[in-house]
């Protein structure tokens, strides 16, 4: 995704009206130890890949997240027990909708120097793109009408479609 660039700074400078920002997709995987010994690893330790090629026949790779909640032993660590399993968070290494995967797609782990892991994904893992230009552009016209209350029908158009913060509603 390019920076920011002469549209961007032209709708926040003149409009104040921000632009929408790509996202990394993040959601959870459930990793299990299929090994026969205790399997311990910290954040950021794994490489999780999609078992489906992308749209340019790569494979996007992920990245197992901190969580106070389940790293909680010795270094901020997890331990596996052999057939135990643990639900971690996940964010993928690519920026946008390259990462994005529907249930049970990732199932690939990279990284075994920790013993047999194997992944699954229950949910979704959702990243975003940047704002479209004609989206932003939109906006953008939408806001000089958004001060006008019982107004022309932009001001109703911009109060429906943004929130308090000036980014879209999704």
């Amino acid at each position: 995704t390019p920076r920011p660039g002469w549209l961007s700074a032209f709708g926040s400078g003149w409009w104040g009206v921000q632009r929408g920002g790509a996202s990394y997709a993040a959601g959870f995987a459930t990793v299990t130890n299929a090994g026969g010994a205790p399997a311990t690893f910290t954040p950021f330790d794994l490489t999780l890949r999609r078992s489906t090629l992308a749209a340019d026949g790569g494979y996007p790779t992920y990245r197992n997240t901190a969580d106070g909640a389940i790293y909680t032993g010795i270094g901020g660590s997890i331990t596996l027990s052999p057939a135990a399993s643990a639900t971690i968070p996940i964010q993928c290494e690519q920026i946008g909708t390259y990462g994005s995967a529907s249930p049970g797609e990732i199932s690939v782990v990279v990284t075994q120097s920790f013993g047999a892991l194997t992944c699954t994904n229950a949910s979704p893992v959702l990243g975003g793109d940047r704002e479209e230009r004609a989206t932003y552009i939109t906006r953008c016209r939408q806001q000089s009408a958004a001060a006008s209350p019982n107004g022309p029908s932009d001001a109703y158009r911009y109060a429906s479609t943004t929130g308090a913060d000036g980014n879209p509603l999704q």
